[in-house]
Parts: structure tokens; sequence; C-alpha cells
């Protein structure tokens, strides 16, 4: 079950990084009916389109869809970032870890304190 769930999560991720190879060869493997039926220029032969106007299109489309979510990913992290950093400014006191900091520096001798906390393993 895990091996069918990660082979199609790997198949969707590889879809969405190559979605253009994948307009391309859909282009490709139905050059005919898009040149017959779906093409822009198809009243003008001596352009030889061939349905490239409609898979500029579609490359076209992807593209920009592919940008407006690199977007509002870049707008949502933003939002969320600004959102922690709020919460996190309303809801610590800061005046004890400062004067805390202050008054350990202010010693006139440092404390070995490592003394206390490591103690190797006895024999």
């Amino acid at each position: 079950m895990k091996k069918l769930v990660s082979i199609v999560l790997m198949i969707a991720i590889l879809l969405q990084t190559f979605s253009s190879w994948v307009i391309v060869s859909g282009y490709q493997m139905n050059k005919s009916f898009i040149a017959a039926y779906l093409c822009e220029n198809k009243n003008k032969p001596q352009l030889h389109c061939n349905g490239q106007c409609y898979l500029m299109k579609n490359l076209k489309k992807e593209a920009q869809e592919q940008e407006q979510k690199a977007n509002n990913t870049l707008r949502d992290k933003f939002e969320i970032n600004h959102f922690v950093s709020n919460s996190q400014q309303n809801f610590i006191d800061t005046s004890y870890i400062e004067l805390t900091q202050i008054n350990f520096f202010l010693q006139k001798e440092p404390r070995n304190i490592s003394i206390a906390i490591f103690q190797p393993p006895q024999v």
C-alpha cells in the first residue's frame, strides 16, 4: 500500500514538474486533429501553422498558471511569517530575559557550571 501511494505521489509530482512536456507530447500525438479542428489559422494554409498556435497558447497559459501559483505561495508565506512575528511580540515578556542576561554578564568571576552538569561514568 505504501509503495502504491509513493508511486502515485511521484507520478503527480513529475507530471506537475514536466507539465510543459506533457502539453507538447499531447500536441504531438494529436497533431492532425489539432491542425484540422482546433487551429486558429486553419483558414490560412499559407502560414503552415499546423496547430502550433494552439500549442503556444496552451504553453503560455500553463506558464501563467505556474507564475500565479508561485506568487500565491510567496504571498502565503509572507502572511504566515507576518502573523507569527506579531503573535510572538504580543505574548513574550522580554523584560525578564534582558535583565537575566545583564546580570549574568555583570558577575565578577565566571562560574564553572560544566562540572555540575557533566559527570563521566565511574568504573
